[in-house]
């Protein structure tokens, strides 16, 4: 399966997983994966409005696939078509399915249907990331980096250092990039200082 990349540098190589999302009218296609705990199915999500929400298999098949599409498969039908874009997505250590909607709030999701369960707050945009040790989430929100215990539901501000995307390193650091300046991979201590 050719790569859409023109250019890849020694050692890697490339090849394409899954095509033909529905690209939004800036022409973004795919924004936030996620893989599920059974390490089975993988989460997409994309479309013209951010919105949709697609699942396929470890190969890149659809889970729900496009009777019409025949061999041009690509990613099959939505699971879903949500009223809020979806930037990123994870699971929580207990298993359940989150999204950021880039300002619009934290979701929880269905991973079943992909329908919204709950949604809290405002303000949180795109980068979030797992505590794989707790019930803890990282979310990127207009004033810097804040927690949220999915438990308890409750959210505590962790940083004000403005990023867009989070990652957690398999010793426990907290990664982001920061935004709106770009251009910069921070690391967090515990007190949130990047």
């Amino acid at each position: 399966r050719p790569s859409s990349f023109d250019v890849v540098l020694e050692p890697f190589t490339a090849e394409a997983f899954a095509r033909r999302v529905t690209e939004s009218g800036a022409g973004i296609g795919p924004l936030g994966i996620a893989f599920a705990p059974d390490g089975q199915t993988i989460h997409v999500s994309g479309g013209a409005g951010r919105n949709e929400l697609y699942t396929l298999d470890r190969a890149g098949r659809p889970l729900n696939p496009d009777p019409l599409a025949g061999l041009q498969q690509g990613v099959g039908l939505p699971l879903a078509t949500l009223d809020v874009p979806i930037y990123d997505m994870t699971f929580d250590s207990l298993g359940q399915f989150w999204a950021t909607t880039g300002g619009q709030g934290l979701v929880q999701l269905d991973p079943a249907t992909g329908e919204v369960i709950a949604s809290f707050a405002t303000g949180v945009t795109l980068g979030l990331a797992t505590d794989p040790n707790s019930p803890l989430l990282y979310l990127a929100t207009a004033s810097g980096v804040e927690t949220f215990d999915t438990v308890a539901r409750r959210f505590r501000p962790f940083s004000s250092t403005r990023v867009d995307g989070l990652a957690v390193a398999p010793d426990g650091r907290l990664w982001g990039t920061r935004w709106p300046d770009g251009a910069e991979v921070v690391r967090f201590d515990t007190r949130g200082r990047a």
